[in-house]
This record gives C-alpha cells, sequence and structure tokens, in this order.
C-alpha cells in the first residue's frame, strides 16, 4: 500500500496508528516533500520555506518535516 503525504516521510505519527491495519500489508512511504532541503544551512532551508510557500491569496496547507517540525506550503508548490 502507497502511503503520501504533503510533508516528508515517514509520517511516525501516522504509521503507528494505522500499522496495526495493515497486517500481511508492505506500506510505501512517500512525501512530495522528500527531495527538498530542510535540514542544510539555516539560508537552503528559509529558501526551500519560500519555494513551498503559499503565494498571497493562496489557503496555507501545514505539514510535518521528517525531524518532526512544520512546514507551511502552497497548494500552487505541490501541484504537479
Amino acid at each position: 500500500m502507497g502511503l503520501v503525504t504533503i510533508g516528508q516521510a515517514p509520517r511516525t505519527d501516522l504509521t503507528g496508528d494505522i500499522a496495526p491495519l495493515l497486517t500481511g500489508v508492505r506500506a510505501v512511504e512517500h512525501g512530495a516533500l522528500d527531495l527538498d532541503r530542510f535540514d542544510g544551512t539555516e539560508a537552503e532551508a528559509n529558501r526551500t520555506r519560500r519555494e513551498v510557500g503559499p503565494v498571497e491569496g493562496e489557503a496555507p496547507l501545514i505539514s510535518r518535516l521528517r525531524d518532526g517540525s512544520s512546514v507551511v506550503l502552497g497548494h500552487d508548490a505541490l501541484a504537479p
């Protein structure tokens, strides 16, 4: 089963709740931000946050990063 998140995988805060329901099923996690850098220098992290953030007038989406921190995203930044 594939689990997709708008943030980064793994989402240990979610998989612990659903794992008992997936007995015998292998879960594969992928996050829309898995390849984005939030753990480099502060300048790199800030640049990435600006790139994925909402534009003026766009409703913000908030998701979790793999280190447990959060990020504010824009829908347009996530759209393929």
